[in-house]
């Protein structure tokens, strides 16, 4: 289960996030379950981190920051 508010990709990242195949096994870096070798996930630039930091998401999480990042976007609409 994921701790902590779902991060937005507004916020002034390095870069736009890229879709890639994992190379090997990791953890996403929100829920902290395995994400396998060769399976899709998800690299966010961090900002203020050095220039090739990123936090890897498995795709459940990556729909999570997309639903509020959508919600950030429209509620700076309605101002």
């Amino acid at each position: 289960m994921p701790k902590g508010k779902v991060p937005s990709l507004i916020g002034g990242s390095l870069g736009k996030p890229v879709s890639v195949d994992a190379g090997r096994k990791c953890k996403c870096s929100r829920c902290q379950t395995d994400i396998v070798k060769s399976e899709k996930c998800y690299d966010v630039p961090q900002p203020k981190k050095a220039f090739s930091s990123k936090r890897r998401f498995c795709a459940n999480c990556f729909k999570q920051v997309i639903e509020q990042s959508q919600k950030d976007l429209n509620n700076l609409q309605t101002l």
